[in-house]
């Protein structure tokens, strides 16, 4: 790569603010940092509104600043492809998280019911929540998440597509080459008469009885209607309309999200292209290329409900209509949307959390019905995954009570506070976790830990580290964490002194942070911790930390 001062991205020319913040691939693309600023000037019809959300242009104005913030991945400014990298995580990690966080959301209960029967018309003026909605399901199903693997599913069908037998239009053949005849065949010989032929004395069809019958005549040709094996039926059919209805979810949501001016918009994009042409090269397969679409969709047929592939993509297709009728939009909007990195890294955060107890307790998790809120793009607030006397909440509100004393654990005795992850232990303590995705460079937690810093440039830093004594104070926790993006395989420990480790209460008691990354070899002592929390201390038991 090339570092550059400035750069043109059609219309516009981006400025950097700090020596080394971009530079330029061999490919053209133009290298960003998420953390840094640059000052953008707009020519000749360039659009203030393009990366809304990162490009912010005064009203009027020719400048504006570009800064992407939370956001990783790749974009488009100016007809020019931009790579945001970041300091924090690679593109590849953030990428991870989605993946991981885009499999937990298609994974938790998620109600929609099935239709009895249903056409194939698709309401073309859906608005853009039903479209995300159909598009996140879509999405889901192309890539074998939530129950539908749509790719495995047409493939079956392609190699082994269903066949039926039909009439061909009547013809007319020699007697001697006929296979099979119906009652049109014996209706076309006797009002046919032309096609009789007297036959030979010496002939020993003379003595056949519709010889006899016939005054010693028996017809030349036939008139029949041969039956052919074809592809062409209403399954096959039922096929080619939800391939059809399935490619226009795609086109449409890549035509939108291109003219939504996101920053994420040619990630997006380039996605739905890719599965719309998948879509359309089934299409053109030689099996159902010749097929026009079916109107309805023949639930009655044996085949469509039981038949392997075809089963499936009933299935898949009868929910993406049920779903895509909702109102509520789909709780992968902001994700698609934005691809924030901060978001995805708390979202991520809490599934490892949830696995981790999982893991410890050997048992599964019961999980609270996903609910849509408001915005509809989000976990909700509260929600809820539980075990045999443990529990693991997001975004749990600790207010104060409007009446009586506050209650340690339960409730904030000052200002209302929302930790990102609360986990309650078996004995009824709280140990609470906030995901920060932003790391100190070249920073000390403090002088004792000064030299180990600089030598590790990944660290949490101080500010988290207070908010961490705030929620401790607040809330009456036994432990507070910070999560981050670094690489230490060991949890960095704060055991509060004046606490005594009393006989049954030898756990941890403080504050700390906790290395948690993305495709990292560890869990920065994640799961160890997390077991020291569920399990109930045996008395006499000492303190690892």
């Amino acid at each position: 790569m090339t570092p550059v001062d400035a750069a043109d991205c059609g219309p516009f020319e981006v400025v950097a603010q700090r020596d080394g913040s971009m530079h330029e691939q061999s490919d053209g693309k133009l290298v960003l940092l998420a953390e840094s600023r640059y000052l953008v000037r707009l020519g000749k019809g360039a659009d203030p509104n393009a990366l809304r959300g990162a490009l912010r242009v005064p009203r009027g104005g020719k400048e504006g600043v570009l800064e992407f913030g939370n956001y990783i991945g790749e974009a488009t400014l100016g007809g020019r492809r931009v790579v945001v990298n970041s300091g924090r995580l690679t593109a590849d990690a953030v990428q991870r998280m989605f993946e991981a966080v885009a499999t937990e959301l298609a994974s938790l209960p998620f109600a929609a019911a099935t239709p009895t029967s249903a056409p194939y018309a698709r309401d073309r003026s859906m608005a853009p929540d039903a479209l995300y909605h159909a598009y996140a399901f879509l999405r889901d199903s192309m890539q074998t998440r939530g129950g539908h693997d749509l790719p495995a599913a047409i493939q079956r069908i392609l190699a082994h597509p269903h066949e039926s037998l039909q009439r061909e239009d009547a013809k007319l053949i020699p007697l001697g080459q006929a296979t099979q005849i119906d009652a049109g065949t014996f209706a076309a010989i006797q009002s046919e008469p032309e096609l009789l032929r007297r036959l030979a004395d010496a002939s020993p069809l003379t003595s056949h009885p519709l010889a006899r019958r016939l005054d010693g005549r028996l017809p030349e040709l036939i008139r029949t209607r041969p039956l052919r094996h074809t592809t062409d039926n209403r399954e096959n059919r039922f096929v080619v309309g939800a391939l059809e209805a399935m490619t226009d979810i795609a086109r449409r949501f890549e035509r939108f999200v291109r003219v939504s001016g996101r920053a994420s918009s040619a990630v997006n994009a380039r996605e739905a292209a890719s599965f719309a042409s998948t879509l359309e090269r089934w299409r053109r397969h030689p099996v159902l290329e010749p097929l026009r679409a079916a109107r309805e969709i023949p639930l009655q047929s044996t085949v469509l409900r039981g038949r392997a592939g075809y089963r499936e993509v009933l299935r898949c297709y009868s929910e993406l209509l049920a779903r895509t009728r909702l109102a509520e939009p789909h709780p992968m909007r902001s994700l698609l949307e934005l691809r924030d990195g901060a978001e995805i890294y708390e979202y991520w955060c809490y599934f490892r959390v949830v696995a981790a107890v999982t893991d410890v307790l050997q048992m599964p998790a019961n999980l609270d019905p996903f609910k849509v809120d408001e915005l509809g793009a989000r976990i909700p607030r509260g929600y809820r995954a539980t075990w045999q006397g443990v529990e693991a909440l997001f975004n749990r509100t600790f207010s104060r009570p409007g009446s009586g004393l506050a209650e340690m654990g339960q409730s904030s005795y000052s200002v209302r506070l929302r930790p990102d992850i609360t986990v309650r232990g078996a004995d009824g303590r709280l140990h609470l976790f906030d995901a920060k995705l932003k790391v100190d460079f070249g920073q000390a937690v403090d002088a004792d830990d000064r030299e180990d810093s600089e030598a590790r440039p990944d660290t949490f830093k101080p500010e988290d580290l207070y908010k961490m004594h705030a929620y401790r104070d607040a809330l009456g926790a036994d432990s507070v964490w910070v999560l981050y993006p670094g690489s230490r395989p060991a949890p960095t420990c704060y055991r509060v002194p004046w606490e005594s480790d009393a006989p049954g209460s030898s756990d941890f008691r403080g504050v700390g942070a906790i290395a948690l990354r993305p495709g990292a070899e560890h869990d920065g002592g994640l799961r160890k911790r997390i077991a020291e929390i569920v399990v109930v201390p045996s008395a006499g038991g000492s303190p690892d930390a």
